[in-house]
């Protein structure tokens, strides 16, 4: 989950919400920022946060009650092996995107290491078995990671600088920064088809300071309306 403090009380968000607004990036790229096997991509893009914790899970709120945000839950390796092993039954280019965005986001973490080394070992067998380059690889992979990188930033609604550049460059395109004002998001350089992009997600707003347990939490979520949130992302070179 993407939680932030409102007055109110709490915002949820939730990382398959998010994953699915990194798909809907992806999906107003321009074509020349589309790499094959655009289709996989695409897929792996819209997966890569699925196996979440369940609503039983005792993860979901900590001693104090509070919503636990994902960063505070670090390696997740329940999920990680779930959603890459849900991946092989697809496509094997999904299945190695999906690992590579394991093998990403868990990098500098040290209980991962078995983790990684096992990842790194399958990532090997799959570059061998489909004859690919790596980086070629990597280029393909760096479109999941700034769709990824941009769909939480919108997703958290935070206040960004005047100008933000956003970690994973697209090839092609370079640094793409992001300047927040009244209208929208503008970016630069302008990496869509269309010169507006505008997008929809999902969130809760749950009224509550804390919960007596992550039951609690989610039977709050369960009987409060989902709200929609409007992204608005604009050409900063008109």
């Amino acid at each position: 989950m993407l939680v932030s403090k409102v007055p109110v009380g709490w915002r949820i968000v939730f990382q398959r919400t998010h994953a699915l607004l990194a798909f809907k990036l992806a999906d107003h790229l321009r074509d020349d920022l589309r790499p094959e096997p655009w289709h996989d991509l695409l897929a792996a893009i819209v997966d890569h946060d699925d196996g979440q914790a369940a609503w039983d899970s005792d993860k979901l709120v900590g001693e104090n009650g509070e919503p636990k945000d994902f960063r505070e839950l670090g390696f997740q390796e329940d999920q990680a092996r779930q959603v890459v092993y849900n991946s092989r039954y697809k496509s094997r280019w999904q299945s190695l995107l999906t690992s590579l965005h394991t093998t990403n986001i868990y990098s500098d973490m040290p209980e991962a290491k078995a983790f990684l080394k096992e990842q790194k070992k399958y990532q090997e067998t799959l570059f061998e078995a489909m004859n690919v380059d790596k980086t070629y690889a990597s280029r393909v992979y760096r479109v999941m990671k700034w769709c990824d990188e941009l769909s939480l930033i919108l997703c958290r609604e935070q206040t960004l600088p005047r100008k933000k550049e956003l970690i994973a460059p697209l090839d092609g395109i370079g640094h793409i920064f992001i300047e927040k004002i009244p209208e929208g998001d503008l970016l630069t350089p302008w990496p869509f088809r269309e010169q507006e992009v505008e997008l929809e997600f999902e969130y809760h707003v749950l009224e509550n300071k804390s919960f007596g347990s992550s039951e609690d939490f989610a039977n709050a979520i369960r009987t409060t309306h989902p709200e929609q949130c409007r992204v608005m992302l604009r050409n900063a070179g008109n």
